[in-house]
């Protein structure tokens, strides 16, 4: 008979002394997972919030900006302010010669010796010798003729985009039947914006011109009044050493004035630099009229009107309030820091978007042209 008997033998498993203890191993895969799809629902139900309840647009901070030009071409000799600066309208900004001046005093050898002084910018207020009694009349002229002349082509160019807007449904049309290439749907956009961007242009120099006339009146009244000496010229400088006639350096420059109050924001020029007249010596920023020139999608605009608020978020996640207080009848195409790469361009309606209180526009002026976002409530 078989015996029953087995030797029993100590089991061979062992046990580390985490077990032993009763610890588990941390499972670090099943964490990093678990945040992870925490991560994607997160987002995931921002995304919905987001889209569901809220509607949002890009857009700009602007206020107003005045380029300064001169209308002559001239040699700038010293500017008297610096980026950052703040002045008053009436402030001197920068004392110049101009070209013609400078070719005269050339041809006399040396500055000083010609006394045919006989143009003046915008807020020119030293005229030292003027041999040509005359010569505001002609001024007064000549800037009413090429402020006759820009609205001459303001009227050609808005002639030309009614005519490309008129066609633009058809065109549209067309690109989808790919009767047309598509690209030519874009030159004409391209080109009523840059037909836009010149009437834009062209009013601001007759806006600048209507300053400059107004200068022009002021000098020709303060003419009238002085009692006139051919030897002498007229002299309307408030510096005294320009006054002498003496043939000094002084009597040879001219002192542009800044037309409104603002931030010196931006100089392009040197000291001693020539500047043509087309060029855009320096940009005055005046923080008042500010707003936000929004960029609404098309299929949104039916949730915004006249006078909703809106909440406006910063690239520093700051935040603000403003209200719409305009539409735009023409839209127009995103700009090239808010439209994806890779996607065909898109046109929006541009919204005025302006602050509710003084301590919101004054929040908005630290962020002139620089992106932000428009989100509005949905209900």
């Amino acid at each position: 008979m078989k015996s029953i008997n087995f030797k029993r033998q100590e089991s061979v498993l062992r046990y580390t002394d985490e077990q032993k203890n009763g610890k588990k191993k941390i499972n670090w895969d099943r964490i990093i997972y678990f945040l992870i799809l925490g991560l994607v629902i997160f987002f995931l139900i921002r995304w919905i919030v987001l889209n569901t309840l809220y509607i949002e647009a890009d857009g700009q901070v602007i206020f107003e900006s005045r380029k300064i030009q001169n209308v002559d071409d001239s040699r700038i000799i010293e500017f008297k302010v610096e980026e950052g600066d703040e002045v008053e309208a009436g402030d001197t900004l920068f004392s110049y010669i101009n070209d013609e001046d400078e070719k005269n005093a050339d041809a006399a050898g040396g500055y000083g010796h010609s006394n045919n002084s006989s143009s003046l910018s915008v807020g020119d207020i030293t005229i030292n010798k003027v041999k040509s009694p005359d010569w505001i009349d002609k001024e007064i002229f000549a800037t009413k003729k090429q402020m006759a002349l820009n609205n001459s082509q303001i009227r050609e160019n808005q002639k030309l985009i009614n005519s490309f807007s008129a066609n633009i449904s058809r065109l549209e049309q067309e690109v989808v039947l790919d009767v047309i290439p598509k690209s030519r749907l874009d030159d004409i956009y391209m080109s009523i914006e840059r037909l836009e961007a010149d009437i834009t242009q062209q009013q601001s120099e007759n806006a600048y011109f209507n300053t400059y006339l107004a200068e022009l009146e002021k000098l020709k009244a303060l003419q009238d009044a002085e009692p006139k000496d051919d030897n002498k010229g007229i002299n309307l400088s408030s510096d005294s050493n320009s006054s002498s006639g003496n043939g000094d350096d002084e009597e040879e420059l001219r002192y542009f004035v800044s037309p409104i109050q603002g931030t010196i924001t931006r100089i392009f020029f040197e000291n001693y630099e020539v500047a043509l007249k087309s060029d855009v010596i320096m940009s005055i920023h005046k923080p008042e009229n500010i707003k936000i020139k929004a960029y609404v999608s098309q299929e949104d605009i039916d949730e915004f009107r006249i006078g909703d608020e809106v909440e406006i978020i910063f690239p520093d996640d700051t935040k603000s309030t403003g209200y719409i207080e305009k539409f735009h009848f023409t839209t127009s195409r995103l700009p090239e820091e808010f439209q994806k790469k890779y996607e065909p361009t898109t046109r929006s309606i541009l919204v005025d978007v302006v602050p509710t209180s003084p301590a919101a526009s004054k929040k908005w002026q630290a962020y002139y042209k620089i992106a932000v976002v428009i989100r509005k409530s949905k209900y």
